[in-house]
This record gives structure tokens, C-alpha cells and sequence, in this order.
């Protein structure tokens, strides 16, 4: 992975290495905001280049941008220093290494050793003050553990995801995130994995680690080729388009499992049952309700996950539209019904915390979900 630094490039830090209000030459104003930067260039590492950049920081993430006169807008975010690891080199003391939970790296080369010294103390100390702004002492293991599995963004393929949708239990980065806000909470519920505690339950862990990147895109994208899908460096309509397809009009979805015998809905109940997530994400990707019941007895998808003790599952169909104060034919909450401590404490906190951010008619990222189904189990 080694990159040759080429000799007519000397990387060095100018003045603007120090804290500072960041000038308004640009047009771009940052309120009452302080980012630290410095040209350098980059030795080795994940990506290899071999020119020299102004990199900065802002809210704890490392950005990088041609020219410090150059808008915001044109920089790219490199890698959030607030989940990652700056250490100085210790073949090379004027170097200094930033590796990310997902396992990439990259190292910079500074003037001399204290130089690097001071580029890592700095960014650590950033990386701390965005933690503590946000009212965040440290980022739990789990959440580096689940960026290490899901190294690349779902949609674009960034490096080092930080967002989490919620309810398609998938990693993306920031830029796919706004996107996904865009479409609304009944497509997508995205937050930021390393600021919003909220997210950091077992059962969200669990969610990701039942579906994740490469198994949701085994869904969403069964019929894409990969010469279609954007890359990190598409522009931004592309990426929008991409994920308007996959999302919304479901356009990559296995046609024969749209089409099944099975009642979409009634498999993602089923699933509920087994507390199989990445099976409610199948279904809800075929067309399924999340807010469907049983004509027998009125029951819900969600009663069914809560009566099992499936904490997780509760808590993925409610992110998909099930409503947690539904009731069976004997008046029964899945609160009432729910088995174990776990199960109820998630309930709760959806109610409360207005988890049913999917508020909707619980349908899966669209309207695909069948009408005939719907008239038939209607109750």
C-alpha cells in the first residue's frame, strides 16, 4: 500500500494549522464555529495520493478541499475523527496515522516530528470537543463494531459510514443520508451512529447485525448491475436518482419475490413471529404492511414480535409503520402481551420517544404492498 511521495511536493502546515474563526472569503459562514487546517499530503493508505491538500476539521470530521480559498462545498469528508484512531507513526515520527473503525487508514506526512505531534494531539482534542458538544463522552465499542462490519456506505460506497437508517437497517454516509432524509421518515429514518445515543440499544445493534449492508443490498439490489450504482465520487443528482430507484419504486427488487404466492404482508408477519429481521425486510420490500393483521383474531405483526419476546423486531416494524398502540380482539396492546423485561422497555420507549416515525399507512417504501391483500384481511 505504499505510495512514492514524489520529491517536488514538501507537505507543510501553514498558520491556519491554529484554531480560528474560518474567514468568510468564500462566501460560507460557520457561526460562531472554530475548525483547525493545514495543507498536507498523504503518503499511504486507503486512498493513495500524491498531492498535497488543505485538510480540516469541522464538528469532528476530517474534511479535505484543493485549496484553502476554495468553497466548503467543494470539500470531501475524509473520515470522522470521532470514531477513529490518530496515532504518530513509529517507523516515521513525522508522520501521523488516522485509521477508521471499518479498518482504513491513512497516513500524512508533516515537516517534522512535533509537527506530527501536534497534528495528532489537535485532532484528538477536536475529536473530543465535537463528542462533548454533542453531550457524548465516548462512542460505545458497538458502534465501532458495527462500522468495521459494514465498511462501505450501502448506496455510494464511502468509506467509514456514520449514519444509520433505522428502519432498513443499513449504514450510509452523510451525503446518501440527507438524501434519505429528503424521502421522508416513511422511506427512511436516517441518524448519525456516533452523536445519537437514542441509537445506541441493543436492539439497534441487533437490527444491524441481522441485516446490515451486503444483506439488505441482496434485496434492494438483486437485479442492479454494479457498472449502474454511484460511487463515492458521483455527483449528487446520480446518487439521488440511485436511491429514489432502489427505495421508492422498489426498481431493483427479485421480481419472482414481489410476486409470490405468499402475501407479502402476511410473510412479514410471519417473519415477526420468528423474529427474523432481514425476512421483514424482504417483505416489506416486496410489498408488504407492516400494520397488517390477522382476520382470525385482529392480530398485528407487532403483537406477534412483542408476544415472542422479540425486542428487536418491535422495535424495527414500529421504525416501519406498525403502530404500537394497536389492539387484537381482546382490546390487547402488544404492550399487553409483551413476554420479558426487554421486549416492554422498548415498547415503551417508543411510545414515548414517538417512535413510529414511519407515521403512514406502514407500507414498505412505497405503494407496493397489495391491494387486494388489504380488502381481504381488512378488520
Amino acid at each position: 500500500m505504499g505510495a512514492t511521495q514524489s520529491s517536488s511536493i514538501q507537505p507543510y502546515i501553514d498558520d491556519s494549522f491554529h484554531l480560528r474563526n474560518p474567514r468568510d472569503a468564500d462566501g460560507v459562514k460557520f457561526t460562531g464555529a472554530e475548525y483547525l487546517g493545514g495543507y498536507l499530503s498523504t503518503l499511504e493508505g486507503k486512498i493513495k495520493m500524491q498531492k498535497t491538500f488543505f485538510y480540516f476539521v469541522y464538528d469532528g470530521r476530517l474534511y479535505r478541499k484543493r485549496k484553502e480559498a476554495h468553497s466548503f462545498e467543494s470539500a470531501s469528508i475524509v473520515c470522522d475523527l470521532r470514531i477513529c484512531d490518530i496515532t504518530v507513526c513509529d517507523d516515521k515520527r513525522s508522520n501521523f496515522k488516522i485509521t477508521s473503525p471499518a479498518g482504513y487508514f491513512f497516513i500524512f506526512s508533516a515537516p517534522d516530528a512535533n509537527d506530527a505531534s501536534r497534528w495528532a494531539l489537535i485532532l484528538t482534542e477536536q475529536a473530543k470537543r465535537s463528542l462533548h458538544d454533542h453531550g457524548i463522552d465516548t462512542v460505545p465499542d458497538q458502534v465501532k463494531e458495527v462500522m468495521h462490519e459494514n465498511p462501505l456506505c450501502a448506496d455510494c460506497g464511502h468509506s467509514s459510514p456514520d449514519w444509520v437508517s433505522l428502519n432498513l437497517g443499513i449504514l450510509i454516509c452523510a451525503e446518501c443520508a440527507f438524501i434519505h432524509h429528503s424521502l421522508g421518515a416513511h422511506i427512511s429514518v436516517p441518524k448519525c451512529l456516533v452523536t445519537s445515543s437514542e441509537c445506541w440499544t441493543d436492539s439497534t445493534f441487533k437490527i444491524l447485525k441481522d441485516v446490515g449492508n451486503n444483506k439488505a443490498n441482496s434485496i434492494w439490489e438483486y437485479l442492479a448491475s454494479p457498472r449502474t450504482k454511484p460511487s463515492a465520487t458521483s455527483p449528487h443528482e446520480i446518487k439521488e436518482q440511485w436511491i429514489y430507484a432502489k427505495y421508492v419504486c422498489h426498481h431493483f427488487i427479485d421480481r419472482y419475490l414481489a410476486h409470490h404466492s405468499t402475501d407479502p404482508s402476511k410473510y412479514v408477519f410471519n417473519a415477526a413471529v420468528q423474529g427474523d429481521n432481514l425476512d421483514i425486510i424482504r417483505g416489506i420490500a416486496s410489498g408488504g404492511n407492516a400494520r397488517w393483521r390477522l382476520s382470525s383474531d385482529a392480530s398485528s405483526a407487532l403483537h406477534a414480535a412483542a408476544q415472542k419476546g422479540h425486542a428487536a423486531t418491535c422495535q424495527l416494524l414500529i421504525h416501519l409503520g406498525a403502530d404500537p398502540s394497536v389492539v387484537n380482539e381482546l382490546h390487547e396492546t402488544p404492550l399487553d402481551v409483551a413476554a420479558g423485561e426487554p421486549t416492554r422497555v422498548v415498547l415503551r420507549q417508543m411510545m414515548q420517544g414517538n417512535g413510529n416515525t414511519r407515521a403512514g399507512d406502514g407500507r414498505g417504501g412505497g405503494a407496493r404492498v397489495s391491494k387486494v391483500s388489504e380488502a381481504k384481511h381488512a378488520t
